[in-house]
């Protein structure tokens, strides 16, 4: 979406920088799991962390990835690179059993939850503004149609009852849709969870 017809939080969360800071979250929450499996050391979780507040602090730290971009074409190879030369030798239990894709549709599914949430607050105002105007206006006298002419007499705030009833129905079914539209994914290469737990899936979920 061009830059003129989105808000800055909604531009803040689909930029590069935060969808690179989010893929570091996925990577370390996956780390996680796996640590509490057994299957990595605690003690390599603690210092991939470390490294991802390291990371995502550069000033240059998207121009890195995409220089790197250049030469494997790939961009998340480009990705895990970069952060395996930060993190050096516990590089190696970084998406460990999991997938480009993994990464890919879990981040996109936290970016359309952030930005539903969003657009939740700004229906939230909508709603309250249309309530207070209904209720100011309740006896404000307007012409009301009827197969586009005039008809008996209405109010204007009876008129904006109905569209803050329409947005109340709306804000429910919106609200509930949220979590429903919002699946994230890791379940390795080809969705068998062959090399990597469902429990992994599961805290990603719980976490993310």
């Amino acid at each position: 979406m061009h830059n003129r017809y989105t808000s800055e939080q909604i531009k803040n969360i689909w930029s590069e920088e935060n969808k690179y800071q989010l893929w570091f979250d996925i990577e370390v929450a996956v780390c996680e799991a796996q640590a509490k499996l057994g299957n990595i050391p605690e003690e390599a979780v603690d210092k991939i962390k470390k490294c991802r507040r390291i990371c995502v602090e550069q000033k240059n730290f998207v121009k890195k990835i995409d220089e790197i971009e250049k030469e494997t074409k790939h961009d998340v190879l480009a990705f895990l690179t970069h952060i395996s030369n930060m993190v050096g030798p516990n590089a190696k239990y970084i998406h460990m059993g999991m997938t480009s894709q993994d990464l890919l549709d879990t981040c996109t599914a936290m970016q359309i939850k952030k930005s539903l949430r969003v657009i939740d607050k700004d229906l939230e105002l909508l709603i309250n503004i249309l309530r207070k105007k209904a209720e100011e206006h309740k006896h404000t006298l307007c012409v009301a149609r009827t197969h586009g002419i005039h008809a008996e007499p209405t109010t204007f705030g009876l008129k904006l009852l109905g569209h803050y009833s329409a947005f109340k129905r709306c804000l429910q079914l919106f609200q509930n849709s949220i979590n429903d539209i919002c699946r994230i994914k890791c379940s390795g290469a080809v969705g068998t969870y062959s090399v990597i737990d469902p429990k992994i899936e599961e805290y990603l979920a719980d976490e993310l």
